[in-house]
């Protein structure tokens, strides 16, 4: 070893070639010997700023013996003592996600030597790795949501003074490329339309084309929630399939986790009550037979069985090949009702609460190729307004 350098506690220089740095952050109470602490750099100036570091924190008291605690056992205590905010369907999410993709890669680590590459390293893997049921690799949105997981554990840790900054805050993250939206156009709307007509959903079809509601909000709509009179829908849950194998389904709330009310177009409620009326008839049918596991759901097979949003979206893919229109995802239905109502004229607040947006903003820059032309149309309209006062 080489001679200490001299200055604020001790420099030398190991065998291997790095420095280290010795400061003193006390006596042992049991023995009165005094207590060390030691900080590492490749270079010399490395170690000798770390060590003004330690130096400094120890004179004004913001110093912190380091913790025996890991990513691990940081993320396990979380998972289970703060998440009583969200929901419990999110809280499994969260879980899952914690124990199959972070921990694995992570959890070894010590919770305040986690650093930014570690989080690269993790993202770079999820970069080739593929998701469990399709065997394809994992998307940018799904990595991204990997990570805000550990970045909200770590806003956590950090909130706790367990850590001192929050590493995953500046990860380079997969560019996320928005699919094109694809609705229905006005012919291919007509198609559907006939298409669907007859069909045991057809009412719930109509529904989503209209409403713009999801999927998962079809399946868990009851019949308390429809108020005839006033000719509203009060949207305030979702059937959503299981997170863990063997479950079964279970009504939570919607997406965003706020409840709404629309008021459809008359069409609209008018297929909901004739909905009702074969409803009744079939549960009359099926008597005891009848499925009556969530009580007053709008939308069921023939024997009262609640759908699922897999089966709902396989219907629609049939219909679709049937009717001669391209194939699309169910949520075409909503982006269909968005633009329609854009073009229809109805204002951007009110599709933005029917369709369950958390903003208006969120909804114009959605629509935005609709929503440019709308604006194209009202300077058209102030145009000729302007030009009529001049006459």
């Amino acid at each position: 070893m080489r001679k200490a350098a001299s200055g604020a506690g001790t420099i030398r220089q190991l065998t291997n070639g790095r420095w280290e740095g010795r400061a003193t952050i006390g006596c042992n109470p049991g023995t009165g010997k005094p207590t060390r602490r030691s900080v590492y750099g490749a270079t010399q100036a490395q170690a000798q700023a770390k060590l003004i570091e330690l130096t400094a924190s120890i004179a004004n008291g913001t110093y912190k013996e380091p913790s025996s605690l890991t990513v691990r056992k940081w993320l396990e205590v979380w998972s289970s003592e703060y998440l009583i905010n969200v929901k419990p369907s999110t809280a499994l999410l969260y879980k899952d996600t914690v124990n199959k993709r972070i921990i694995p890669a992570l959890g070894a680590i010590l919770l305040h030597e986690l650093k930014p590459h570690d989080v690269q390293r993790l993202i770079n893997s999820l970069v080739k790795s593929v998701a469990v049921n399709t065997k394809k690799p994992l998307n940018a949105k799904t990595i991204k949501n990997i990570i805000g997981v550990l970045h909200r554990a770590l806003s956590d840790a950090e909130r706790n003074g367990y850590v001192t900054r929050n590493v995953a805050s500046k990860a380079a993250l997969p560019r996320i490329v928005e699919k094109e939206i694809k609705p229905l156009d006005a012919p291919e709307i007509v198609q559907f339309l006939d298409g669907i007509r007859g069909n045991e959903l057809e009412t719930l079809f109509i529904t989503a084309l209209f409403t713009g509601m999801r999927s998962g909000e079809l399946c868990g709509l009851t019949w308390p929630a429809i108020d005839f009179e006033k000719g509203t829908i009060r949207i305030f849950q979702q059937l959503s399939p299981p997170r863990q194998k063997g479950k079964p389904y279970f009504l939570t709330s919607p997406k965003n986790g706020k409840g709404r009310t629309i008021a459809p177009a008359p069409t609209v409620m008018n297929a909901l009550k004739n909905q009702k009326r074969l409803q009744a008839m079939a549960r009359i049918t099926a008597g005891a037979a009848w499925d009556d596991t969530y009580p007053n759901l709008c939308f069921t097979l023939s024997d009262g069985t609640h759908l699922t949003q897999a089966g709902v979206c396989k219907r629609f893919a049939t219909i679709l090949k049937h009717a001669g229109i391209e194939k699309r995802p169910f949520h075409s239905l909503r982006h269909t009702y968005c633009t329609s109502a854009l073009r229809s004229g109805i204002d951007v607040k009110t599709i933005q609460v029917t369709a369950g947006h958390y903003s208006a903003a969120f909804t114009i820059d959605k629509y935005m190729s609709v929503t440019e032309s709308m604006w194209q149309e009202s300077a058209a309209k102030m145009e000729i307004f302007i030009k009529s006062m001049g006459s």
